[in-house]
């Protein structure tokens, strides 16, 4: 009969060879000292504060951000990689609202007429893209209508897909609203056009961004 002495060993050496026959679990964090510190994926916050830029109006600014962080991003399928989408989803919007006259660097060039039409191209595939991620959606319909409103041959498509979310009350940005008022301009409709400018400025920071071809209403 073993000994109580032997026994333990026993247990011992048993508990050591589990352990060296588990796998590794992955680590998410890196030793300091004695200290295991977690890495931070700093684009979180990255684009957290770009898409707050991006609302504020600063347009340059966030594209900056994002192509500083994500410099393949023209490149990339995000798939369901939900914080990819979120980044080219920003990017797009903040090349769409600069007409596509976003100069960064040689991968983002806007200077000439074709460089500009090149990112505004971009910018409406990247927004097709989280639109089939995100169907039903509001916001990023709201987002892709109005990328749609830069392209010619594609005005009438955006007009009706924000007229649609007008009328149920789903436009979810003022340049939203913009964009849907110089659509109707465009199509002839005065009152629709009117309707829209009145939305836009009750939900725009700065009402300068609604006046299109109609006096803003004075508060």
């Amino acid at each position: 009969m073993p000994t109580k002495k032997g026994l333990a060993i026993r247990i011992v050496l048993g508990l050591g060879l589990l352990a060296a026959a588990l796998p590794a679990a992955p680590s998410s964090a890196h030793a300091c000292g004695d200290v295991f510190v977690p890495e931070i994926d700093h684009r979180i916050q990255g684009l957290a504060s770009a898409e707050k830029t991006l609302r504020d109006g600063s347009t340059v600014a966030a594209a900056q951000t994002i192509v500083r962080m994500f410099p393949e991003i023209r490149s990339i399928n995000p798939g369901k990689d939900g914080m990819l989408g979120r980044a080219q989803r920003t990017l797009a919007v903040a090349l769409v609202r600069a007409d596509g006259a976003i100069d960064l660097d040689v991968t983002w060039r806007g200077r000439t007429a074709e460089q500009k039409k090149k990112n505004l191209t971009w910018a409406v595939q990247a927004l097709e893209r989280a639109k089939q991620q995100r169907p039903n959606d509001p916001s990023v319909e709201t987002d892709l209508a109005e990328a749609l409103a830069k392209v010619d041959d594609r005005h009438d498509e955006a007009r009706r897909a924000l007229q649609s979310l007008a009328d149920r009350d789903l436009v979810a940005s003022p340049q939203g609203y913009a964009a849907l008022a110089r659509l109707q301009q465009e199509a002839g409709d005065d009152k629709a056009r009117d309707l829209a400018v009145q939305r836009c400025t009750a939900m725009a920071k700065d009402a300068a961004i609604c006046k299109v071809g109609a006096q803003i209403p004075q508060s």
